[in-house]
């Protein structure tokens, strides 16, 4: 029994080998390709649907928690409370427009002062005048790294020391080794050297 099992098996992995390299033809790719997105979009919503029903239970936890703290309370209570949650709700609304007045600010500032304002969230502190001096040390920062760049790309690469010799230090037999264009070469750069080594 045992050579019918291994039989049976060597059987299958031949039809599953044949499965993976199968061709498909462009009708046949699509379906796939269209099943395969299916899947996808289908897994992607079903995740959306998990998250979404995970913060609705929060919330309405969160209300049920209120409604039976509030069941308790009475009229001046219940008023104090909701002054409470309107003031925190103001508060946040008050930091979210401070910080991006902050930001709008800072933008401004690097712009005046000749920076990337794409650096500007880089610079922002807790407040106007941390804002200031991180701007101000950006500055700084910037302009060395900027004086550096250029200072290194005036310098350029030194130059190498050439193959030639000087021509008062060439000889006949030098002059015998060089080829035709070195010798048109020699006679524009030294007239007088070349009559001399003739």
């Amino acid at each position: 029994m045992d050579k019918e099992q291994v039989t049976e098996e060597v059987v299958e992995t031949d039809e599953e080998t044949q499965e993976e390299s199968k061709t498909f033809t462009e009708e046949e790719f699509q379906k796939a390709l269209q099943k395969e997105a299916d899947k996808r979009v289908s897994q992607a919503l079903e995740t959306n649907k998990q998250k979404l029903e995970a913060e609705f239970q929060a919330r309405l936890e969160a209300e049920k928690e209120k409604v039976v703290n509030t069941a308790n309370m009475t009229a001046e209570e219940k008023a104090k409370a909701e002054f409470e949650a309107q003031k925190a709700i103001w508060e946040a609304e008050k930091a979210e427009f401070e910080k991006q007045k902050l930001e709008l600010s800072t933008t401004k500032k690097m712009n005046s002062e000749g920076l990337p304002s794409d650096f500007a969230s880089l610079v922002i502190g807790a407040d106007e005048e941390e804002t200031d001096s991180n701007i101000e040390m950006f500055k700084s920062q910037w302009k060395e790294a900027l004086e550096k760049a250029v200072n290194d790309r005036l310098k350029g690469a030194t130059p190498k020391a050439g193959n030639s010799k000087p021509s008062a230090v060439m000889t006949k037999e030098e002059f015998g080794k060089l080829g035709y264009k070195d010798r048109d070469r020699l006679l524009d750069k030294d007239p007088d050297l070349m009559k001399k080594l003739k």
